[in-house]
């Protein structure tokens, strides 16, 4: 059977999306992974789906999985690339969305023709919830890395996230602090590491590692916190722009505490593919 899906970009990274709302879509890790390759696929970042409401109360319901076809839990970009996704494909007529995911719940506003805001609801500092070995929470830890350790912080949205400050980002060495520190068994899982140098109270740059692709060109979650980093340590003021390689997106805190993620989707193309 065919299928119908759209290409999407944002700050590149790019995401194969498809609609099981008015399609029958069961998502077979097999077939993600094989549409994954750029060589033979569709080539793509993330595979995200959009499914029926599993609560009355909101709208659609999100699910992002990598290119090897494991489903994973929220993914910032993705989660925008949805956004634009049913709107264009009318798949409702309103501008303010609510839609679960396997993390909660979100608020998206896709008012703007291609840029996408999405409330993601409120970043989790609790270590026990993130699988965090230390003996009490705290704003910043010294993990093991080198002969002196380095100080970061350690933030869930809902992927644990380690925010490493830098003063010159260009010289960082990310992809060797960042395959380091994600290997370390303080964590029960691998987690993402940010590197963030504040350029103003009001803009940052960002570098973003991932155990399992390396240096990212950019992260939507990886910007998320490392605004609510800057926020914690009262480095930061709401609204932040982040500039990463490939873009530049803006992170604003909320009245509640809540963080929303703003950046610039672009439709890339369409197509059918055998399901």
């Amino acid at each position: 059977m065919l299928v119908h899906f759209s290409k999407m970009e944002c700050l590149g990274q790019d995401f194969m999306v498809m609609d099981a709302v008015t399609e029958k879509i069961f998502p077979v890790p097999e077939k993600i992974s094989k549409w994954a390759r750029r060589c033979t696929g569709v080539g793509f970042s993330e595979f995200a789906l959009v499914e029926p409401p599993y609560d009355p109360d909101t709208d659609f319901y999100f699910r992002v999985f990598g290119a090897s076809g494991q489903e994973r839990p929220l993914s910032g970009h993705a989660s925008l690339a949805m956004g634009r996704f049913v709107r264009d494909r009318r798949l409702i007529n309103r501008s303010r969305i609510r839609a679960g995911y396997n993390g909660g719940l979100m608020t998206l506003d896709v008012s703007d023709e291609n840029e996408i805001s999405a409330n993601l609801g409120l970043p989790v500092f609790d270590p026990s919830r993130l699988g965090f070995k230390t003996k009490k929470q705290e704003k910043t830890y010294i993990l093991e890395y080198g002969k002196k350790g380095v100080l970061v912080s350690v933030i869930g949205f809902p992927d644990v996230h380690v925010i490493v400050e830098s003063c010159d980002l260009e010289k960082a060495d990310a992809a060797g602090m960042g395959q380091a520190l994600a290997a370390l068994d303080r964590f029960s899982g691998a987690p993402q590491v940010d590197f963030m140098e504040v350029i103003n109270r009001h803009e940052l740059s960002l570098r973003s590692y991932r155990q399992e692709k390396g240096e990212c060109p950019s992260s939507g979650t990886g910007a998320a916190v490392s605004a609510v980093a800057g926020f914690m340590h009262d480095i930061l003021d709401s609204p932040v722009k982040i500039v990463s390689r490939s873009g530049t997106e803006e992170v604003c805190r909320n009245n509640d505490g809540s963080v929303s993620l703003t950046a610039r989707v672009n439709f890339v193309f369409s197509g059918m593919v055998e399901i």
